[in-house]
């Protein structure tokens, strides 16, 4: 396989749009990984095709614009950008990724569609030394109508700082478990972050499903603006009610929330809805500091079938 056999039967769609912007007029020129020779049978080695795209791209002096098809009816799969078997793949340098999501939804919030569903199996190499980051997301601008990064089933060792999010959905985690072939998640880092607007900040969603576990999760130095749930872990997760409400089989242990601090939207800034029958364990709360502005008083904090402890300040009082 080639360093970029990806699902060429999707990415050949994919128009990348450099945009050099001046007084008088935006300059715009096309990158068309078909006219350097991509053929999207799902067979065809295509790594020649797109090495040369993206090198001419990469010497346009402008703006790089990555841009999904307009028309959705084209698409042949539920995914836009998706790359396996893929080994030190580096994505920097400034630009942007357009879902052109009002050609899809009417109340669209942002066009952008949601940014890398991420699994381990299809970006992570499987054998490197313990303790190494497998996947870096920073220095990124995230607005979306649903989760700014959703960290999926087998995803280890991925570190994202820097990372402005909103409006959204915020981190999640999950929704994990709703399969039952879905693996563990662990080694997940969230640093140096600001959410705006969104619905959720740092969410860990979960189904009941058959049991698997989600650890070493670690938060830190995170601002929260306006946002309606800043910290929550979620195991009666159910996005299409009604849902029977078994107790979830997911065990949520040694995750650590540091330095949190801005407004809430409402009232309850901090909950964690656990599993009755596997309590979350281990989870440390240091220096939080939330306020809520608006009707219902002060921030609180609710908490059920939890273990843990915490330090520092905590506003809204702690519930660990």
């Amino acid at each position: 396989m080639g360093l970029l056999m990806v699902f060429v039967r999707v990415l050949f769609l994919i128009l990348v749009m450099l945009q050099m912007g001046t007084n008088a007029k935006i300059q715009q020129k096309v990158f068309d990984v078909t006219r350097y020779g991509a053929i999207a049978d799902g067979r065809t080695n295509n790594t020649k095709a797109f090495e040369r795209a993206w090198s001419d791209a990469c010497k346009w002096n402008g703006k790089r614009t990555l841009k999904a098809p307009s028309n959705p009816s084209v698409m042949t799969s539920d995914q836009w950008i998706s790359f396996q078997y893929v080994n030190r793949l580096a994505v920097n340098g400034g630009g942007s990724f357009d879902g052109q999501g009002a050609s899809s939804w009417k109340n669209v919030i942002k066009n952008s569609s949601n940014f890398l569903p991420i699994q381990r199996e299809n970006i992570s190499p499987t054998r490197q030394p313990p303790h190494r980051w497998y996947l870096r997301i920073s220095r990124s601008s995230i607005g979306t109508g649903g989760d700014c990064i959703a960290i999926l089933s087998g995803s280890s060792n991925i570190d994202v700082s820097e990372v402005f999010c909103g409006p959204g959905h915020g981190i999640s985690i999950g929704s994990l478990r709703k399969y039952a072939y879905e693996k563990n998640v662990w080694g997940f880092s969230v640093k140096n972050c600001t959410f705006r607007d969104t619905t959720n900040g740092l969410r860990i969603k979960t189904y009941r499903s058959s049991a698997s576990s989600v650890s070493g999760i670690n938060y830190q130095n995170i601002h929260m603006d306006n946002v309606q749930n800043p910290i929550i872990i979620d195991q009666q997760y159910c996005p299409y009610p009604p849902c029977v409400m078994f107790p979830s089989l997911v065990q949520i242990k040694d995750v650590t929330y540091s330095n949190i601090w801005g407004t809430s939207s409402t009232k309850v800034a901090v909950t964690f809805r656990c599993s009755e029958r596997f309590p979350c364990k281990n989870i440390m709360l240091n220096d939080i500091n939330l306020v809520h502005h608006g009707p219902g008083g002060s921030a609180t904090s609710q908490c059920s079938y939890v273990n843990g402890a915490s330090s520092g300040r905590q506003m809204p009082p702690s519930c660990l």
